[in-house]
């Protein structure tokens, strides 16, 4: 797909000018070990579970399928399962909290998720008044996904 853009929560750059997190800021659901970080995480996982959603009716999603999956601890999901919309935010949740990892696939667009709560939207057209309106809670860029 020739559109690429990585969504991440960070605003701030490193002394290479990567978007990064500062050293004393989660990257992973798995270090979240304060009542205060809880508060934090649970507000930019919404952020993150809501631009997939207005992504996906934004670009006329309907449904996604499950591509790569690598599940250590879960039976709820299968490799080429399709996923309806409406379901999408129980699956992105636990591939944010690191249960499961999986791109979501279809033929206008599809999510990867990386390392360090990077998420990435690769689409077949320009998704401009999408990516737009979420630039307000999130740092969105084009970027070409490694996971590609």
């Amino acid at each position: 797909m020739p559109y690429s853009y990585r969504i991440t929560k960070y605003t701030e750059t490193n002394e290479e000018c990567f978007l990064a997190s500062p050293p004393e800021e989660w990257t992973s659901f798995h270090e979240i070990d304060t009542p205060e970080k809880e508060k934090d995480y649970v507000e930019i996982e919404n952020r993150y579970l809501n631009s997939i959603r207005i992504i996906t009716d934004c670009m006329n999603i309907t449904n996604y399928k499950i591509s790569e999956l690598e599940s250590h601890d879960s039976a709820d999901f299968f490799e080429g399962q399709e996923i309806n919309t409406s379901d999408i935010e129980n699956i992105a949740r636990q591939i944010l909290r690191e249960k499961i990892w999986c791109k979501l696939i279809s033929p206008n667009g599809e999510f990867h998720f990386g390392y360090d709560y990077y998420m990435y939207f690769l689409s077949n057209k320009c998704a401009p008044a999408c990516i737009s309106a979420l630039s307000k809670n999130l740092t969105i860029q084009e970027y070409l996904s490694p996971y590609a």
